[in-house]
């Protein structure tokens, strides 16, 4: 009959996923990213779970696409920290989720007569979980940071030419939660646009048959 569906079909046990995936593609690893702003990753407002440096210490941190306030209270320590960001990486991680580095320096706000360069190496296993993160530092600006926590910590310690934030060696310095909403978890760079896709949906060519389908269900809706 001219103008109707050819015919209606019901699922046989459980319903298929009402999603517009490819059902055959591997989802990819999210791209790596090598940035002059800080990893959208990071993003955010953060509060210390545990440190190795100043554990009685109650931590802050605020994370921006160019700089880095860290305030240390309730202790006699207590002070407020600037620094500037120098570069960021991000990838996937070696377990899941996503990690990276971010190099940054300090100066004391120019109070200081030596700058100290952090090298930051961090790792976030999903968009809730707390970020994992092992510091290095070093007076030698020319020096660089290792790519890898592997080069880091393969280094040898060297006073103020290459010292790290970990008492143990071989462990995290500190983890800290998300202060309210977690940063997404996405490998783009905070400080960069970048351009939104144009397409509605993934286009699969090696599932025909979800284009059947898909058609039938666009035709049937015309008709009612």
């Amino acid at each position: 009959m001219s103008g109707t569906p050819t015919s209606t079909w019901a699922c046989v046990g459980s319903c298929p996923m009402f999603s517009c995936g490819c059902d055959e593609d591997v989802i990819p690893a999210p791209a790596a990213a090598s940035c002059s702003s800080q990893a959208e990753a990071l993003v955010g407002q953060w509060t210390v779970v545990t440190d190795q440096q100043a554990p009685h210490c109650d931590q802050m941190g605020s994370i921006g696409s160019n700089s880095i306030t860290y305030v240390v209270s309730s202790c006699s320590e207590a002070a407020t920290f600037n620094t500037q960001l120098l570069s960021a990486t991000c990838g996937p991680g070696a377990f899941g989720g996503l990690s990276g580095m971010f190099s940054e320096e300090d100066d004391g706000g120019g109070t200081w007569d030596t700058t100290n360069i952090y090298c930051n190496y961090w790792q976030r296993s999903s968009s809730t979980s707390n970020l994992v993160w092992e510091w290095f530092g070093t007076t030698d600006q020319s020096a660089g940071c290792p790519s890898t926590l592997a080069e880091a910590r393969a280094k040898p310690l060297n006073g103020d030419l290459w010292y790290a934030g970990s008492d143990m060696s071989g462990t995290p310095t500190s983890t800290w939660a998300c202060v309210g909403s977690c940063p997404t978890l996405s490998c783009g760079c905070s400080g960069e646009v970048s351009k939104a896709s144009s397409m509605a949906g993934p286009f699969c060519p090696g599932s025909p048959y979800i284009i059947h389908v898909l058609f039938l269900l666009a035709f049937s809706a015309s008709l009612s």
